[in-house]
């Protein structure tokens, strides 16, 4: 059983990628559970060694949320909240500062098992695709239970494709389901000529 069902859906006139014909493309997405709070900010107290962190309220947070900050871990999240002005981190802070501006990210959807694939064609019902990003060969990258979608798309690719405006959507897809996730229509994708050569 994996999230498949719980992916969400873009709006393909809400979404552009911008790219060059001289650069790798390596866009993220970032896939939140469903109700989790958005990204939030606050300057908090930390120190050294440990994994408490004070701030002024915890309200809005909730534990699995990712923390980000200058002395945070790379990886950190909420383990708990034990109190409305204390929450507990998943790893030791670094470094001691009673005004670390830490940022709070809404709590990652876990991506395990899903495969995904998107084209860039002319426009939506050509027959070419130009360029094919997909799981099964890392030119996507599933970050799994980070909840990311990566793009790594080579610059040999890129160079390839003439500059324009095309479409493109994406496809999730598990053992049990097949997903668009442009189901009003594709994302629109615009790729400028480098002006650096390779």
């Amino acid at each position: 059983m994996t999230n498949i069902l719980l992916l969400p859906k873009f709006s393909g006139l809400g979404t552009s990628f911008y790219l060059t014909t001289n650069s790798d493309w390596l866009d993220v997405i970032q896939f939140a559970q469903t109700g989790s709070p958005p990204s939030t900010s606050a300057a908090c107290s930390i120190s050294s060694s440990s994994p408490t962190v004070t701030m002024a309220s915890t309200a809005g947070l909730v534990p699995g949320q990712p923390v980000i900050g200058i002395g945070i871990p790379t990886g950190a999240t909420i383990l708990a909240i034990p109190t409305a002005l204390t929450l507990t981190l998943s790893a030791n802070a670094t470094a001691t500062s009673v005004e670390a501006l830490l940022t709070f990210n809404p709590v990652p959807l876990d991506l395990t098992n899903i495969n995904f694939v998107c084209n860039i064609r002319a426009e939506a019902g050509a027959t070419q695709a130009l360029v094919t990003a997909q799981t099964s060969d890392n030119t996507m990258i599933n970050g799994q239970t980070a909840g990311t979608l990566t793009f790594n798309v080579p610059v040999a690719t890129m160079a390839n494709v003439q500059p324009g405006t095309y479409a493109l959507d994406i496809v999730a897809f598990d053992s049990t389901h097949t997903i668009n996730l442009f189901p009003q229509g594709p994302a629109t994708v615009t790729i400028a000529p480098g002006v650096t050569p390779l």
